[in-house]
C-alpha cells in the first residue's frame, strides 16, 4: 500500500485532543479511507492539530539574531533577522536529523522555531530528546524563505530555558551567543540572539497558518477558503496498492476543515474516490 504525495514538513506528533470526522457511507470509498486516514491526520495535526491543541504552543513577541555567514561566503553576508515583531512555536520532530556539529547529528528534537513577521528570516533553536551534560541549546543560522536550516550548528550551554518539558508562559534570550565551527572551511560560526516571547491562551486560526511558512522543514500551507463556520481545504491524492507488476491506483479527494473560532474542532469530511487505475509493467517481449 502507499499513499501518495503527503505534504512533508515537521513531524507533529500525535495530538491531544482527537479531531471529528464524516467517513463516507459507500463501502468501496470507506476501505479507502480507513487506509489513508492515518496519514490524512498525521497531515492534519503537523499543519493545525499540534498549534491548536498546545502541543506545540505559539508565541509573540519580539526578536533580533545574526550569525556571521558573510565570514565564509562574502557574496552572501552575514544572516540577519533586524529587531521586531515574530511569531514563534516550540516543536518536536521525529524524522528530520538535526546536526549538533558536522559529524554529529540525532534524530527528533525539540525545538523553538522564531519566524519574522516584518521580515522573511527566521531561526530555530533545538535541544535533544535527552538532556546532555550541561544542557546545551543548539541554534540554526538565519534562515530565508524556502532555505532549509544550517547543516551545523552553534551551541551554548545552559542558556535557554528547557524546551522538552511543560512550555513556560514566556521565553526570554538576552544576548546569547551560539558558537561552533563551519563545516570543510576553517571558521568559527557565531550566532547571536536576543528576544522576548510570549505565549498565546489560544491562537487563532491566522497564527496557526502563520507558522506554516515555508522556513526550514516547515512547508507553506494548502490554500483554505471559508465554508460557513469552518476553513476547508480540499486534498486530492491516491492510494496504490499491488503486488509485483500489478498495481491499482486509486485517487481520493478529502476535506480538511477547521473550525475558525475555535481551532481545535477539525477533521476529515466530504471523503470521496474515483474510479481505480489498474497499471501493469511489462517486460520485453511481451
Amino acid at each position: 500500500m502507499n499513499v501518495d504525495a503527503g505534504t512533508g514538513g515537521a513531524d507533529g506528533g500525535t495530538s491531544t485532543c482527537p479531531t471529528t470526522d464524516e467517513p463516507p457511507s459507500d463501502p468501496a470509498a470507506l476501505r479507502v479511507y480507513q487506509l489513508v486516514e492515518a496519514q490524512e491526520h498525521a497531515d492534519l495535526q503537523r499543519v493545525v492539530g499540534q498549534y491548536a491543541c498546545g502541543d506545540s504552543p505559539i508565541y509573540r513577541g519580539t526578536f533580533v539574531a545574526s550569525d556571521n555567514f558573510g565570514t565564509v561566503s562574502p557574496a552572501d553576508g552575514d544572516g540577519i533577522l533586524n529587531s521586531g515583531p515574530v511569531i514563534a512555536a516550540i516543536e518536536t520532530t521525529g524524522a528530520t536529523l538535526d546536526y549538533l556539529t558536522c559529524d554529529q547529528s540525532v534524530m527528533g528534537v525539540r525545538a523553538l522555531v522564531v519566524i519574522g513577521t516584518a521580515q522573511m528570516r527566521a531561526i530555530r533553536f533545538f535541544q535533544t530528546a535527552a538532556p546532555a551534560t550541561g544542557n546545551p541549546t543548539y541554534a540554526s543560522l538565519v534562515a530565508q524563505p524556502g532555505a532549509g536550516w544550517s547543516s551545523t550548528s552553534g551551541v551554548c550551554n545552559g542558556c535557554l530555558v528547557d524546551l522538552r518539558g511543560s512550555a513556560p508562559a514566556a521565553i526570554d534570550l538576552v544576548g546569547l551567543t551560539f558558537s561552533g565551527q563551519y563545516c570543510g572551511v576553517a571558521a568559527p560560526l557565531t550566532v547571536s540572539a536576543s528576544g522576548h516571547l510570549a505565549m498565546l491562551a489560544a491562537p487563532a486560526f491566522t497564527d496557526i497558518m502563520e507558522m506554516n511558512q515555508s522556513f526550514g522543514d516547515h512547508q507553506a500551507p494548502p490554500t483554505f477558503v471559508v465554508q460557513g463556520p469552518d476553513m476547508v481545504t480540499t486534498v486530492d491524492r491516491s492510494l496504490g496498492e499491488g503486488v509485483g507488476c500489478l498495481y491499482t491506483f486509486t485517487p481520493f479527494h478529502v476535506d480538511w476543515y477547521v473550525n475558525q473560532q475555535n481551532p481545535r474542532l477539525r477533521g476529515l469530511r466530504n471523503f470521496h474516490i474515483d474510479s481505480p487505475q489498474i497499471i501493469c509493467c511489462r517486460g520485453r517481449g511481451q
